[in-house]
Order: C-alpha cells, then structure tokens, then sequence
C-alpha cells in the first residue's frame, strides 16, 4: 500500500513547518530599520512606522547589534 502513510521525517519536517514562522522582514530591512536607530531617529518612530513592537527592535539590536551600516543587496552583484 504505497503512499498511504508519510515517512516519518516527512511528518517531522512538516510539522516543523507550522512551528516556526518566517519574518515578514529581510534580514536587509531589519539591518536598516537598526541604521536608523544609530543615525539619531527615535525607536518609538521606527516602531510605530514599521508596525513593529518594541520588544521585536530590541531583539533584533542584540541578535545583529554590531552591525552599523545595512547591507545593500546590489553590492554582491
């Protein structure tokens, strides 16, 4: 009876799939939404004009802190 039950590592990553959420922001965006905050523009401003909360800002600061400028995307071409 061939198809009718997933092999198990297909289950697995399927259901892994529905745990973990993907970010509605690039890791390119969250870079500039940062820049921002370095080059003097409120975190309440970015916050609220991103649709963000503040606990999502200061979570992305200490996951890529060091970084000052963003990335541009056209650079590796």
């Amino acid at each position: 009876m061939r198809g009718r039950h997933a092999p198990p590592f297909r289950a697995a990553a399927r259901q892994m799939e529905t745990l973990m959420r993907r970010s509605q922001f690039t890791e390119n965006e969250i870079r500039h939404l940062l820049y921002e905050a370095n080059t003097g523009v409120s975190v309440a401003e970015i916050c609220t004009t991103s649709g963000i909360s503040l606990r999502t800002f200061y979570r992305w600061r200490r996951r890529y802190g060091g970084l000052a400028r963003p990335i541009r995307e056209s650079a590796f071409f």
